[in-house]
């Protein structure tokens, strides 16, 4: 059995919220993807401010978790989820492992998903000059594919497959 990694690459906060979704009512589960931004991006600072004005207007459902949501009230990620390391925020499975790897380069940590060094290395770059990156991870081989053409409807700037070999 072998992980997998898929990276879908968006020019806008706007364009990662569709993906997320179309992963969410595919019943994916933020166990299974991780978001990538820049934390300096407006779009980011904008969606912060709506989900004040929506959580002020409605108060939570039952089963709400944390204040806010991370993507406009699209992704049931809360905002409180995601952590700023470096000049990146960053959402899901990938927080525990950039953390360790921060003084490495944050997307250095998706090695373990088959993703190498230097497309790590690629992959930071366009986020510090505005990409979005949503990088789905699953051990089943259908669970991958699925989200693939599920994310390829999503016209993403780039879309890519990696796999590690256990």
């Amino acid at each position: 059995m072998s992980e997998q990694c898929l990276i879908a690459e968006y020019e806008s906060v706007a364009q990662m919220e569709i993906a997320l979704e179309v992963l969410n009512k595919s019943d994916f589960t933020l166990e299974q993807y991780s978001v990538v931004m820049n934390a300096d991006d407006p779009a980011l600072r904008q969606l912060e401010g709506e989900s004040t004005e929506r959580e002020s207007e409605s108060p939570p459902t039952s089963g709400a978790v944390g204040t806010g949501t991370f993507v406009g009230g699209v992704a049931a990620a809360p905002l409180s989820a995601a952590t700023l390391i470096g000049p990146f925020m960053i959402l899901g499975p990938l927080v525990g492992m950039a953390a360790g790897a921060a003084a490495g380069g944050v997307l250095s940590s998706i090695q373990r998903w088959g993703v190498t060094e230097d497309a790590g290395a690629e992959y930071e770059k366009r986020v510090e000059q505005g990409s979005v990156l949503v990088i789905f991870h699953d051990s089943d081989e259908s669970q991958v594919r699925k989200a693939d053409r599920l994310l390829m409807t999503t016209r993403p700037r780039s879309l890519e497959t990696f796999e590690l070999s256990e």
